[in-house]
C-alpha cells in the first residue's frame, strides 16, 4: 500500500499463496501507519530479482528490507526527488512558511 500524498510504503505482506485475506491485512496495516481518513490506493510488487527463496520469512525479509529502502533512500521525481520520508519530514516546515507568507501578504 502507497500513500498517494508522499509515496510513501504503509502496508504490505507476503504470502504463499494468493489469498485475498494477505491483501486485505495489507489494507487493515495502511491506516495504522497513518492517522488520516480516506481511499486507500493498493499497489503490488513481486520480487524477482533476488530468488528464488528458501521460504516466506527470506521474502518477507527482502521485502521489510526494499520498503525501508523505498521509503528512506529513493528518490521520487514527483517530490522533488527527495525520498517520501524526507518529503513528509519537511511538508510541515512548507506549510507553515506558506501559511505565514500568505498571511504577510495580507
Amino acid at each position: 500500500m502507497i500513500d498517494v500524498f508522499s509515496r510513501r510504503i504503509v502496508g504490505w505482506r507476503v504470502s504463499t499463496s494468493l489469498r485475498s485475506d494477505r491483501a486485505l491485512d495489507a489494507l487493515e496495516q495502511a491506516p495504522y501507519d497513518r492517522s488520516l481518513e480516506g481511499p486507500l490506493v493498493h499497489h503490488t510488487e513481486v520480487l524477482h530479482r533476488d530468488g528464488p527463496w528458501r521460504g516466506p520469512d527470506d521474502v518477507e525479509m527482502a521485502t521489510l528490507e526494499w520498503v525501508s529502502w523505498f521509503n528512506t533512500i529513493r528518490l521520487l521525481e514527483p517530490l522533488g526527488n527527495l525520498p517520501p520520508a524526507e518529503f513528509e519530514a519537511q511538508y510541515p516546515q512548507q506549510v507553515t512558511a506558506a501559511d505565514f507568507v500568505a498571511v504577510a501578504l495580507k
